[in-house]
């Protein structure tokens, strides 16, 4: 295994320990040029590097997307909200999330 790919396979192991305990802001740090910049600019790329990268970022905002979602859908009514299940307009960032776990 070459340098970058042991770096970037260290990462991920670090974001998915994190996620495994519902740590929700990391802040990742390298010494690898080529990661940091493969992590801040990615590019397709199905390589074995590459495939830890997409791996690395499906991790970084999961479940963001529906609490984002419900949080514009709260803004735009004057009434206080309770949802016994998710409003239509949520569903496919749901089911999107749930194909991250």
């Amino acid at each position: 295994m070459d340098v970058e790919s042991a770096e970037a396979l260290a990462t991920l192991r670090a974001v998915r320990l994190a996620k495994d305990h519902h740590v929700r802001n990391i802040e990742l740090e390298t010494d690898s040029q080529i990661l940091y910049n493969a992590l801040k600019h990615p590019k397709p790329d199905l390589s074995f590097f590459g495939l830890i990268l997409r791996d690395i970022l499906s991790l970084r905002r999961v479940g963001n997307s529906v609490a984002y979602s419900l949080a514009s859908l709260a803004r735009t009514i004057d009434a206080p909200l309770f949802f016994l299940t998710l409003p239509n307009s949520c569903m496919d960032k749901y089911y999107a999330d749930l194909q991250n776990y």
